[in-house]
């Protein structure tokens, strides 16, 4: 078991959903829409600037959250230790 993969392994999931998302958007917008690129005038550009937003913020997001955890976590082992 890696220590980092509680922290890398979501990330990745992460990844993965958004670019699927993306990939099914642009074959929506092309294929079923027969909309050019970059000339999407319909409400999926939008659908575009939500799951690039979501992809950019979660990493940060998540990272803090974790660090939160890991530090809560620390300091209540120490303070198990100093009880005993």
């Amino acid at each position: 078991q890696f220590r980092s993969c509680p922290i890398i392994l979501p990330s990745i999931i992460n990844e993965c959903i958004c670019y699927t998302i993306i990939i099914v958007l642009g074959v929506i917008s092309f294929a079923v829409l027969k909309q050019e690129a970059s000339s999407d005038p319909t409400k999926l550009s939008h659908a575009f600037d939500l799951v690039g937003a979501y992809q950019s913020l979660f990493v940060p997001l998540f990272l803090t959250y974790k660090r939160r955890e890991i530090k809560r976590e620390s300091v209540t082992n120490i303070q198990s230790i100093d009880r005993e």
